[in-house]
């Protein structure tokens, strides 16, 4: 058992002027002589902060009646959720203290000074050793950290073994460092498994005008077992593993929070409760280096409301996603069930994905600046995006999901592969079977939904095709599986194989959209408002199942290879509102696939990035004119000033190229259109995302 030990001691207001102090020290055993002030308990939404009585114990158990079709707001997210328990400075501040000079303190035979009663205790001076606080269940208890070192050699600098709440308030600069092996014998680990720095079994806020600094040499920097707050202070931690660990919630208010980590730099793995597990930050500024790890890791919901966040994950984008068998996952910002970001101003360099949700994410208001070696912006649902100003400038795919929405906001995105991609599943029963379940086909080189040949990098086409020019046609290779019988194929008369070569005039009268025999496998993109650009090196908007414009404003700088579109869906692409611009390549163009909405033209023209489009009616008034940022060989456009049926001339600004065509009659891009593409993975994240910290 940990030994109290007794010494002189004096007190004084905790708001009166500071002065010098004699050398003081607390009997550690005056527990009852110092209540703190009844207090009321902080809570991070007006909630009910009473825990479930049982939990469930599957892997499914945190996503609860979660709809991940339909991610709620912030508010509505964290009224669901258990409010996190804290307690803020008005609560104790008038609270006499009691003062402690570590430096003259008698310790037991290992370097511990435990304290057991609840009360307002002011640290300053050195120790070698380290503080244990082993209160009553409902003690309060506030240590005042002021121009505070303590350094342990055994274990954590300090650890909570029990208590009700405990708040760590800094004054001036402290530095805390724990061991970098551990006593495997001491009751701190046996009893409690202490794992970090600062260590509470019980709920810890840290408040304050000072600054701590964290050496966690062992494993995490700072983990509470249950709620880590943070209201105020400047918090610079260094871990091995994790750095700041809220197990059941992680609430940043305020403050400045710096943390490298050889883990996740922020976590909340509590993943036996729907209610718990999450991450909130509301304001503050908050820097994050996690080199093998997650920026943010919520095993349920991250909720972003404001603050300036900066967060490098896996060593960046210039890093690349590892994907070796046992490689960790270096997600910027990534949650199990609800990502909602409502403010702030969110920077991400990222190795895998940038913004992650193995459910559902909603992005209404602030600003991302993502790079990433993956994907930008990634849910396995549903992917909301209706007020924030996004920006991804480096990824794979920028933004891809099973149901995507676009309403609002600035939407940049830059892509090595698909800009937009509508890739994922589309039930809320698919999502949580997707996210918690291995694939078994993942060592097959031709899983489900990939072409023949296994993986392509961009511009790549599969085993047995060659990647065309700008203008030709793709070859085929022999195990796509031509429909066509020894027969059939021999009987083809001179005069057949003439008349399907004349099927490829650029003045084609048949519908874009996907090319017959794709399938559709339900997956939605839904744009009815915003502002959009995409630059994609592979297809620029692409849905497995259907795409629709009905308001904003979509740019579409696509592919100059023909081995992918501007536009690529599988089913209907449905334009009946709003602006739609794709210039790219014409092997695989497609269009939309009615007349009988909005009125859109599509031209073969080629150019070179800088060059003016201009499309004119049959008057000869110029109806649109935009510029292209990459070279094209087609180009799409549709706004509501076309109208179905009637004659454009489509031309490129100083050169002969020239094009007449008909609204709402597509162009024979190579095939007729392009397949609706494989689309990347489900989104599961089997690295290492269902584990959980100690």
């Amino acid at each position: 058992m940990f030994r109290s030990i007794r010494s002189n001691r004096t007190s004084r207001n905790s708001s009166a002027a500071r002065a010098t102090r004699p050398t003081v020290a607390l009997a550690a055993t005056m527990s009852g002589m110092l209540a703190l002030a009844a207090c009321s308990t902080y809570t991070s939404a007006d909630t009910d902060s009473t825990e479930t009585s049982t939990a469930a114990t599957d892997e499914t158990a945190v996503y609860g009646d979660a709809d991940l079709t339909a991610p709620p707001t912030a508010s509505e997210a964290l009224e669901d959720n258990s409010g996190a328990s804290g307690t803020s400075d008005d609560e104790w501040s008038d609270v006499e203290e009691e003062e402690i000079d570590l430096s003259e303190v008698e310790t037991d035979e290992d370097g511990t000074y435990t304290i057991s009663g609840d009360g307002v205790y002011r640290l300053t001076g050195s120790l070698d050793g380290q503080i244990v606080v082993d209160a009553a269940e409902d003690a309060e208890v506030v240590l005042i950290l002021d121009d505070a070192e303590i350094t342990s050699s055994i274990g954590p600098a300090i650890t909570v073994t029990s208590a009700n709440d405990v708040v760590l308030s800094l004054e001036g600069e402290s530095t805390v460092t724990d061991a970098e092996t551990y006593d495997e014998s001491a009751e701190f680990v046996e009893s409690v498994g202490a794992n970090a720095a600062i260590y509470s079994e019980v709920d810890l806020t840290i408040t304050g005008d000072g600054s701590l600094t964290v050496n966690g040499n062992y494993n995490d920097g700072i983990a509470s077992k249950d709620d880590l707050v943070i209201l105020s202070g400047t918090l610079d931690v260094t871990s091995v593993d994790d750095g700041l660990r809220g197990k059941d919630a992680l609430v940043i208010e305020d403050g400045t929070v710096n943390v490298t980590s050889g883990g996740d730099a922020l976590k909340a793995d509590q993943d036996e409760d729907e209610d718990k597990g999450y991450v909130n930050i509301s304001g503050g500024t908050v820097t994050l280096d996690a080199t093998d790890g997650d920026g943010i890791d919520a095993a349920t919901d991250v909720i972003i409301t404001g603050g300036t966040l900066d967060i490098t994950a896996g060593g960046g984008a210039a890093e690349g996603k590892d994907e070796s068998e046992d490689a960790a996952s270096t997600k910027g910002i990534k949650a199990g069930v609800y990502l909602i970001v409502e403010g702030g101003d969110i920077t991400v360099d990222s190795g895998d994905d940038s913004v992650h949700s193995n459910g559902a994410l909603r992005l209404s208001g602030g600003t991302l600046d993502l790079a990433t070696g993956d994907d930008g912006v990634h849910a396995e649902v549903a992917a909301v995006l209706d007020g924030a100003d996004v920006s991804v400038t480096e990824s794979e795919e920028a933004l891809e999901a099973g149901l995507i929405t676009v309403s609002d906001g600035l939407i940049d995105l830059t892509a090595n592969d698909d800009g937009i991609n509508g890739s994922g599943s589309t039930t809320t029963e698919d999502g949580i079977t997707a996210s918690t379940t291995e694939d078994d086909e993942t060592e097959s080189t031709e899983e489900e939904g990939e072409m023949p040949g296994g993986e392509m990098s961009e511009g790549e086409m599969p085993e047995g095709m060659e990647v065309p020019g700008q203008g030709e046609m793709p070859s085929m290779p022999e195990d796509m599986g031509s429909t066509t019988t020894d027969s059939e194929s021999t009987d083809t008369t001179d005069s057949e194989s003439a008349d399907s070569t004349d099927t490829t005039d650029t003045d084609s009268t048949e519908m874009g959209g996907g090319m017959p025999g794709d399938e559709s496998t339900g997956e939605q993109v839904n744009i009815t408002g915003g502002t959009i650009t995409i630059d994609a090196g592979g297809d620029g908007l692409d849905s497995n199942g259907d795409a629709t414009v009905s308001g904003g404003t979509v740019t579409v700088y696509g592919p100059t290879n023909d081995g992918n579109g501007a536009l690529d869906v599988a089913g209907d692409l449905t334009v009946t509102g709003g602006t739609l611009t794709a210039v790219g390549s014409s092997g695989m163009a497609e269009s939309p696939s009615t007349t009988e909405d909005q009125g859109w033209v599509q031209a073969n023209v080629s150019g070179s990035a800088g060059d003016t489009i201009v499309i004119t009616d049959s008057e000869g008034e110029e109806v649109a004119s935009f510029t292209s940022e990459k070279d094209f060989a087609n180009v799409v456009y549709s706004d509501a000033t076309l109208t179905n049926g009637e004659t454009y001339t489509v031309t490129v600004e100083g050169s002969d190229e020239s094009a007449e065509v008909t609204a709402g009659e597509a162009t024979s891009g190579g095939m007729g259109g392009g397949m609706g593409g494989p689309g990347g993975t489900t989104g599961e994240d089997t690295e290492s995302d269902t584990e959980a910290s100690s």
